[in-house]
């Protein structure tokens, strides 16, 4: 496969929605009713812009941006590294994870749409720095299940440049599910 140099605005948005197929699939196989097309449509633009072979100069890679040891932690195969790249492996890895966390955090019991951002959170920055700063968010008297509560303890939790990275992840994926909402580009 071959990046291509999209030329114009329509280009990028013909990518914008040629995964919706696919992932409307992967989302009926895992089948968790609160995670839907426009949400992981928005986790995949923040990703990687549409891009499945997009690599970051932190090693991730892929339409979901997979790092090696985020990959390995979900195969019971290591020799499938080369399967990152795959549209369809990356997509339903995704898939897959985000329902887990959707479904840990259902659990706790945390209402939609804060659970989502904790799924988001915990994809982007590991489950267990969530539960770190869910953990820190109980002994300074603020609500565990509160996004905007657990927000700033990622700062204990994480290092300064990956918390702010967190909050800004999370911010732009809840932004751009905002605007397909609001365009009705929800299927």
């Amino acid at each position: 496969m071959r990046l291509v140099k999209l030329e114009t605005q329509d280009a990028l948005l013909d990518l914008e929605f040629c995964y919706d197929g696919l992932l409307e699939y992967l989302l009926r196989l895992m089948g968790d009713k609160d995670l839907t097309l426009p949400m992981m449509r928005a986790q995949a633009w923040r990703e990687s812009a549409f891009n499945p072979i997009a690599k970051s100069p932190t090693g991730a890679q892929g339409l979901f941006q997979f790092t090696d040891a985020a990959w390995a932690d979900m195969d019971d195969d290591p020799t499938t590294r080369e399967k990152e790249e795959d549209i369809f492996e990356n997509a339903k890895r995704a898939v897959k994870l985000m329902t887990a966390h959707m479904i840990r955090y259902r659990g706790a019991p945390i209402p939609m749409p804060e659970r989502w951002k904790f799924a988001l959170a915990a994809f982007n920055q590991g489950a267990g720095n969530v539960r770190k700063a869910r953990d820190l968010t109980l002994g300074m008297s603020k609500d565990p299940t509160r996004w905007d509560d657990v927000v700033p303890y990622f700062f204990q939790v994480l290092e300064q440049r990956r918390a702010g990275e967190v909050r800004g992840y999370i911010q732009a994926i809840t932004d751009r599910l905002a605007g397909y909402l609001a365009s009705g580009a929800t299927s």
